[in-house]
């Protein structure tokens, strides 16, 4: 007889701290949006530019460049909290990168959220954010067996 598995969802977390009041699950699945998402005024200024036949620009260059990467950092850095306590409980969690999570494949469109063009953005941040954390697996385009 096979054993009943337990898998506990999380998504569109946004940089907000995991509270788990049981524990009685296998494994993790986490959809993505790990990330904080404080940029998302200035994104919502750079779509109605669009929306408007205005010129598009980039987010971070609506707050600047130097403020934006404050932002991001900080986000990233929810993020990586998230996915440590996620990690310290010693169960797989299976992951993968949002449109919120600083990675630029993953979108269809042109949002002006990412521009490859800004060094700082044009890296693989969800490899980072998931590095050495052991429990952790990347999930996009991955078959995983339980």
């Amino acid at each position: 007889m096979s054993k009943e598995l337990k898998i506990l969802i999380l998504g569109d977390l946004h940089g907000d701290q995991v509270k788990l009041y049981f524990k009685d699950f296998d494994a993790i699945i986490l959809p993505g949006d790990i990330c904080g998402d404080s940029p998302k005024l200035f994104h919502f200024e750079s779509l109605r530019d669009k929306l408007a036949g205005k010129k598009q620009r980039p987010w971070f260059e609506i707050c600047g460049k130097e403020k934006a990467k404050i932002m991001v950092e900080e986000d990233i850095a929810k993020g990586r909290k998230t996915l440590e306590f996620l990690n310290s409980l010693g169960k797989p969690v299976f992951a993968c990168a949002g449109n919120w999570d600083y990675v630029d494949e993953f979108l269809p469109w042109d949002t002006g959220y990412f521009h490859k063009d800004w060094d700082f953005l044009n890296r693989n941040i969800f490899n980072d954010l998931i590095k050495n954390l052991e429990n952790v697996k990347p999930l996009h385009l991955s078959l995983i067996h339980i």
